[in-house]
């Protein structure tokens, strides 16, 4: 898989005027993010606008998404792939002015909950039907989709930290005693667990017992092999694989799927005003492995070590100069920095 993201960072942005000089209404939120439209896996960045008339999503060129509420016919969150992990998107389901059926669109910002609350308000009084449909999927608890306000707040848009891959999980196993060894692979296999789980996988006579052993052995010898502590506790937090909000549990930070063989490593690229970078996932792999060779419109990257061999083009969105690459690569995570010419 690969996925370009492409536009600029721009910190402010002046919203124009919309819908053919017929303005856009009051300006509600505004807040940098990213967009996806329906049919192509590219995230374009810039800054999401919500006013009391439309939806608008700009970047200095002007807008590229643009809508009236009033054509909008549902808005609901979904899991979407963003910088090697799946996050929280808003889905938008609109009826385009020139076009028949329904489209989508994905937004992600920092204040996620806060866009679906406010929006979601405003198409409800504009759009009955839709405000009778979302009321009646939370009163009959569905817990899916339609679901909309309250919603949970998303973790920031920021690329996030390396994954955590199973051979650094076995290296850090080797440092520790068999009690906290079986609490570190129950949480690489299930992700999550909470403390009574924990304390029954364990037999441990107390809950202290286990925050002891995660507290002061699992995490200060994953500080030293790994650099970071590995488990984290979270009041609520979204599983991404099942779609559910689980309280008050223990959870792997960085959990990185375990498999890779036999699948193709994911491929980002990030299309900046005056630089490209390029994320390769290339877990399990050893740093003296991996060349890389840039050219003016493309970025040759291969791995060639005792294990299967890869080799991946990446076509280049602009032109950058081939003498100036510089690479970085840490748990898993190669990133490949040009400067466009």
């Amino acid at each position: 898989m690969r996925l370009e993201v492409s536009g600029t960072r721009t910190p402010s942005l002046t919203l124009p005027l919309i819908g053919g000089g017929q303005g856009g209404g009051e300006i509600l939120l505004a807040e940098q993010g990213v967009y996806q439209p329906e049919g192509r896996p590219v995230w374009q960045i810039g800054k999401l606008c919500l006013t009391s008339e439309r939806l608008l999503f700009l970047q200095p060129r002007g807008a590229i998404f643009d809508t009236p509420l009033t054509l909008i016919t549902e808005v609901t969150t979904e899991s979407k792939r963003f910088t090697l992990v799946r996050k929280m998107a808003m889905a938008i389901s609109y009826r385009p002015s020139r076009r028949k059926g329904l489209v989508k669109a994905w937004f992600i910002t920092p204040s996620l909950g806060q866009w679906l609350e406010q929006l979601h308000q405003i198409v409800s009084e504009q759009s009955p039907l839709l405000g009778q449909r979302s009321r009646g999927a939370r009163e009959q608890g569905s817990g899916g989709a339609a679901e909309i306000s309250p919603a949970p707040q998303p973790p920031s848009t920021s690329v996030p930290m390396p994954p955590i891959i199973h051979a650094q999980v076995e290296r850090l196993a080797m440092e520790l005693d068999p009690a906290s060894q079986e609490i570190l692979w129950h949480l690489w296999l299930n992700r999550h667990a909470t403390i009574n789980e924990l304390a029954a996988l364990i037999a441990a006579p107390t809950h202290t017992d286990v925050l002891f052993k995660i507290r002061q052995g699992i995490n200060p010898a994953a500080e030293e092999v790994l650099g970071r502590p590995i488990l984290v506790f979270e009041e609520f937090r979204f599983d991404w694989e099942t779609g559910e909000m689980i309280p008050f549990s223990w959870w792997l930070a960085g959990r990185a799927a375990p498999a890779t063989e036999g699948r193709e490593p994911e491929i980002e690229v990030f299309n900046e005003a005056h630089e490209i970078n390029v994320i390769v996932e290339l877990p399990g792999v050893e740093e003296e492995a991996i060349q890389v060779r840039a050219q003016r419109e493309k970025v040759v990257v291969w791995v060639d070590d005792s294990g299967p061999s890869y080799q991946e083009e990446v076509a280049l969105p602009a032109p950058v100069d081939a003498d100036r690459v510089v690479t970085r690569f840490k748990n898993g995570i190669l990133i490949v920095n040009l400067k466009k010419v």
